[in-house]
């Protein structure tokens, strides 16, 4: 079910889009003077990046980023051209945010956004997003799924685990930071509390430094974090088991 709202006298329209298969996943489609674009922050949710950052590295060079100056430019020119007067830049920029209430959708002047080229881009370079996420947000756009990127093993292993760890109230947050150090997957359980983390080795993590793993060893040891290793011969069930016994 898609959603229209509207500024300007519908020279500015947001559309929001339910994410096929996702009760509480929206996308906010951006059209201004017949350009289409998508908030970096709103797309970086969908896709479950822990910051939108994230996803303006892997976009940074591809040409399919635009500014929250873009947008005022594209919708200046749409006003002139209708014989209005334009607003100036800020109080645009807090017009097109009060549209929607949705905190991905808060648009300042460090904003970004992407082009829909941008999301093709994204869908097929993307390695870190569930293939259900990324076949949803296709048919929600009318994409052709074979441009999908396949996820990495890790990817599908920890979406696996968290969807069982789910049915007993556990969650699993990805990429947790604790201190320099970045755990694959963290486990916390019915009352929020931290239980133990779950270390993803592809390919046995061969390329990386040994020293550096000494380190990062030991420090999880003085700081008693439990740690369960997994590899791409794991099965999801097995490392389940061991979480319910903590």
């Amino acid at each position: 079910m898609q959603y229209t709202y509207k500024a300007y006298n519908g020279a500015v329209e947001f559309h929001r889009k339910r994410i096929q298969g996702f009760d509480s996943l929206y996308l906010f489609e951006i059209l201004i003077s017949e350009q289409v674009c998508y908030s970096i922050n709103n797309v970086a949710q969908i896709l479950g990046y822990r910051a939108p950052q994230n996803l303006h590295t892997l976009l940074k060079d591809s040409g399919f980023l635009l500014t929250a100056q873009d947008l005022y430019r594209s919708y200046m020119l749409d006003a002139i051209d209708f014989g209005n007067e334009p607003d100036d830049y800020e109080w645009f920029l807090k017009t097109i945010s009060s549209l929607v209430d949705d905190p991905t959708m808060h648009i300042t002047t460090r904003t970004r956004f992407l082009t829909l080229e941008g999301i093709l881009f994204v869908m097929a370079h993307n390695t870190m997003t569930s293939e259900r996420v990324k076949k949803a947000l296709c048919s929600t756009l009318g994409i052709d799924k074979s441009i999908i990127c396949p996820p990495r093993p890790e990817t599908n292993f920890c979406d696996r685990l968290a969807s069982m760890l789910g049915e007993f109230g556990y969650t699993i947050q990805r990429q947790y930071p604790v201190s320099i150090y970045r755990l694959d997957m963290a486990v916390f359980n019915q009352n929020g509390k931290f239980l133990c983390a779950v270390e993803f080795d592809e390919d046995t993590h061969r390329w990386y430094n040994e020293d550096k793993e000494k380190e990062r060893s030991t420090y999880m040891n003085k700081h008693r974090i439990k740690i369960i290793h997994a590899d791409k011969y794991t099965k999801p069930e097995t490392v389940l088991k061991t979480i319910l016994k903590m």
